[in-house]
């Protein structure tokens, strides 16, 4: 519904690049296996349920192929950059400016699938057990 319904062209999976495990190749080119991609990323994209919507996007971009969807770009800032904030909130405000940096990039709608710790608008968040507890805003805040 999101892609053809509501016209969102990219999908930013939390948690590693799609890029550097093929992912993105595959859903425009058809090139690899997703199952042997998937090998190579974090482990809790490891499910059939990423696999399903990896095919399905590939099925779209075969018929679509002048409106393709494609995964964001690295949800996490370039290598090389880091934000000043250490930690957590370094974390939180790298997949945020990552999210950011592509829709200017692209001005593609994004569907960001990730924790909902990550995604809801919360200003601030407080985590803990951690001594003393940190507080800090998490990416869907900014």
């Amino acid at each position: 519904m999101l892609v053809e319904e509501l016209g969102f062209r990219s999908l930013a999976l939390e948690g590693d690049d799609a890029s550097r495990v093929g992912l993105d190749e595959y859903i425009r080119t058809g090139t690899g296996d997703p199952r042997v991609m998937l090998s190579e990323a974090r482990s809790f994209w490891q499910t059939e349920e990423i696999v399903d919507v990896i095919r399905w996007m590939r099925s779209f971009n075969r018929r679509h192929p002048d409106d393709p969807v494609r995964f964001a770009g690295a949800a996490r800032s370039p290598q090389g950059q880091t934000s000043p904030l250490g930690g957590l909130a370094g974390i939180e405000r790298s997949l945020a400016e990552g999210a950011n940096r592509w829709h200017e990039d692209t001005s593609d709608r994004i569907v960001y699938w990730g924790g909902i710790a990550h995604t809801v608008n919360g200003n601030p968040r407080t985590v803990s057990p951690s001594s003393p507890p940190m507080t800090h805003r998490n990416a869907g805040s900014y």
